[in-house]
C-alpha cells in the first residue's frame, strides 16, 4: 500500500464521517422536556412576596425600587 492509498483511505473516512454528521444534524432533534421554553411560572402568593421583600438587603431594595414601575 502506498502513501497515496493511505491518504485516500483517510480522506474517504473523513468524508463518510462528514456525511454522517450532516445526516445527524439534518434530523429534527427531540425537544428537551425540561428546557427553559417549557417552564411555566405561577404568580407569587402574598406570603411569598413578603418573604422575598424581607430577604432583600439594602442594595436589593434599591434595585427593586429602580425597577418598580413609576406611579
Amino acid at each position: 500500500m502506498t502513501a497515496r492509498d493511505d491518504f485516500l483511505g483517510v480522506v474517504d473516512k473523513v468524508l463518510i464521517e462528514i456525511e454522517d454528521i450532516k445526516r445527524h444534524t439534518d434530523q429534527p432533534q427531540a425537544k428537551d422536556p425540561l428546557g427553559p421554553w417549557d417552564l411555566e411560572f405561577r404568580p407569587l402568593t402574598e406570603e411569598e412576596k413578603q418573604e422575598f421583600l424581607n430577604s432583600l438587603n439594602d442594595d436589593g431594595m434599591r434595585i427593586l425600587a429602580e425597577l418598580a414601575p413609576r406611579r
